[in-house]
């Protein structure tokens, strides 16, 4: 009887822990798929962090479950993947986006996500290396003086349809930087820039012609004029500009003659613009200052460097 007695109780015991068991993994089975349609249902939402969480839940109740294991991993890459594409790391992303597309019985909705952004990238990354290739060849005209031709060079860059997308605003940026320097020096702002640790040049006291410069000798007695130096106190590189030059010198022009777009050509710009012709190779020390000023003003009309102007019309 007694024995009887122990087996009954075993046996009941025995179905309420079965009973309790199965209900309980009957329990943790339910809110394993209620973690999986969370995580489904924040990926349609584009809510990437929160399905992670959910399928990690979902792990949490049924331990190394592939399908949870598969879709976080996917969701983990694809996550990354937006963070570096917005970030404008497009070779990163597409790394993380491949990994995404490819997963294996991934989530579907991810995978088609995943292939959308592969093939965009992989336009997008073929345009910027050609929009790059164009800039620095480009630059390399710059570079070379031809600055013309350089800028249409860029406006394949600036007028571009392409372009106009976000991929492709830093490359639109620096390219528009070059261009905006290029017109400067075709302009003749910026042929020559003064260097910033240098002291401005004081101008050089000139002989004044009465003759031929009266705004000049109002300002000053008769007496106070100094005569015009003959040759024998001339430097050598002066004698040899004064028998050279045949046209206007400093002293027999206009203000205008002194000016590209209006203003005013300074000392600096000059010094620079004959060490510019030396290093060419040209007789700088034969040029006068309104020579180097004509070659100047001429090459910002012609849109053309400085050395190619003052080669092209001899000086």
């Amino acid at each position: 009887m007694k024995k009887w007695i122990w087996l009954v109780l075993a046996v009941i015991i025995g179905v309420s822990v079965g009973g309790y068991s199965y209900a309980r993994h009957n329990k943790e089975m339910q809110l394993y798929a209620e973690a999986m349609q969370r995580g489904n249902s924040e990926i349609a939402d584009k809510n990437y962090s929160e399905a992670e969480v959910a399928f990690q839940d979902a792990l949490m109740k049924k331990a190394n479950d592939p399908k949870a294991t598969r879709y976080l991993k996917q969701t983990q890459n694809f996550a990354t993947a937006e963070s570096r594409f917005g970030g404008a790391n497009y070779q990163a992303a597409q790394i993380h986006y491949k990994r995404a597309a490819n997963m294996k019985n991934g989530q579907k909705t991810l995978t088609q996500r995943a292939q959308k952004k592969v093939k965009l990238l992989k336009s997008v990354i073929s345009n910027r290396k050609g929009f790059n290739d164009i800039y620095k060849t480009a630059k390399k005209q710059s570079k070379e003086g031809k600055y013309t031709t350089s800028n249409e060079t860029l406006d394949l860059i600036l007028t571009s349809p392409t372009t106009k997308q976000k991929y492709y605003k830093d490359i639109v940026k620096k390219a528009q930087q070059l261009h905006n320097s290029n017109v400067a020096v075709l302009n003749g702002t910026k042929l020559i820039e003064p260097k910033k640790d240098s002291k401005p040049e004081q101008p050089t006291t000139r002989p004044t012609d009465p003759a031929t410069n009266n705004s000049e000798s109002d300002s000053s007695s008769s007496t106070d004029t100094p005569k015009a130096n003959s040759d024998t106190t001339l430097t050598p590189a002066e004698n040899k500009a004064a028998d050279n030059y045949k046209g206007k010198n400093e002293y027999t022009v206009s203000q205008s003659d002194k000016e590209v777009n209006g203003k005013t050509i300074t000392d600096s710009q000059i010094t620079d613009a004959r060490n510019l012709f030396k290093s060419a190779g040209m007789d700088a020390d034969a040029m006068s200052d309104q020579d180097i000023r004509n070659a100047i003003k001429g090459a910002a009309q012609n849109h053309q460097s400085l050395q190619e102007y003052a080669k092209n019309n001899g000086f």
